[in-house]
């Protein structure tokens, strides 16, 4: 499972240096389509690593998935 994530580090308190950020938009890309799935991170919120958000994105999918590739684009 492929999932691009598009990644704020500027709106405060985000900061590229301290790795902290916020996701502006997630796409799945299956097959090859593109599938919005923002609404599965949590609007606002800090998350200080790209492990943090593939764990909240393990939970939301309701299953321990082995490996979701994130590929950060900002």
């Amino acid at each position: 499972m492929d999932i691009r994530a598009f990644l704020d580090y500027d709106t405060p308190p985000c900061s590229r240096a301290n790795g902290h950020f916020q996701v502006i938009e997630l796409i799945e890309l299956k097959d090859e389509n593109e599938i919005d799935i923002s609404h599965l991170a949590t609007n606002g919120r800090i998350y200080t690593s790209i492990e943090e958000l593939r764990r909240q994105l393990d939970m939301a999918y309701g299953m321990p998935i082995s490996q979701i590739d994130v590929i950060e684009e900002d």
